[in-house]
């Protein structure tokens, strides 16, 4: 998908596509034939297999969007790694010690995270910033700029 992102393309080959999905398709039928309904039913209690099981197949397009939508991540992890290491700074120390401190922790790591989408590295970019000096901005930005 980057391959084709990169060349241009808005989407995949068809017959990439087909094939993409049919190994899904399989994947889910494999885990279904290990994971049988049991005579009289699962009970009270399904396994948790079989809830997976479940919501890859009523889900199936929701988790195969990416493929077909190039703007659509793979994963939406990106939200839960930013969040992570304010997370794990208050975890480790207890807390935050002051608002200030806080506000100056969060800061940074949202210009790092900003930094790490658009591709530079953190250390450039934090140079910059000592010295300064603005990191370079992708052209879409400075169309929109007032």
């Amino acid at each position: 998908m980057h391959q084709a992102r990169d060349a241009g393309r808005d989407r995949l080959d068809p017959d990439l596509l087909a094939g993409l999905h049919a190994r899904y398709d399989a994947v889910v039928a494999q885990g279904w034939a290990a994971n049988p309904e049991p005579p009289g039913g699962f009970g009270r209690k399904r396994p948790v297999a079989v809830n997976l099981l479940d919501r890859l197949t009523v889900h199936r397009a929701d988790y195969l969007r990416f493929s077909v939508h190039f703007g659509v991540p793979f994963t939406n992890n990106t939200a839960e790694q930013d969040i992570r290491p304010v997370k794990i700074r208050a975890k480790i120390s207890g807390c935050l010690r002051t608002m200030a401190g806080a506000q100056v922790f969060c800061r940074l790591r949202s210009y790092l995270s900003t930094a790490r989408k658009q591709h530079m590295d953190a250390l450039d970019v934090l140079s910059q910033l000592q010295r300064g000096v603005s990191p370079p901005c992708p052209d879409d930005w400075t169309a929109r700029a007032p």
